[in-house]
């Protein structure tokens, strides 16, 4: 969540920034990430998502692949390793 949409989400709901994911949650049910597009999440992080979103009926991340999977076809051994190594 950019920290411009943050703030919108927190004036409006008059929430904590810890409270946003349970407000947005309340209108959507995916929200996309994109910071995965640049670099492979930590277990910290993925925990984070799953965490917050375990008790929201129907409710999805819709994960960015990284650049490295899209972008660089010409790239097949880096690529298949990125993948395999990152992303299983």
């Amino acid at each position: 969540m950019t920290p411009g949409y943050a703030s919108f989400l927190s004036c409006r709901a008059g929430n904590k920034k810890s409270e946003l994911f349970d407000y947005y949650a309340q209108y959507f049910s995916t929200v996309e990430i994109n910071g995965t597009f640049y670099r492979p999440p930590g277990e910290v992080q993925v925990n984070s998502w799953i965490k917050k979103g375990k008790n929201k009926k129907s409710f999805e991340y819709s994960v960015k692949m990284p650049l490295l999977v899209t972008h660089n076809s010409g790239r097949g051994r880096q690529r298949e390793s990125y993948i395999l190594g990152h992303l299983f």
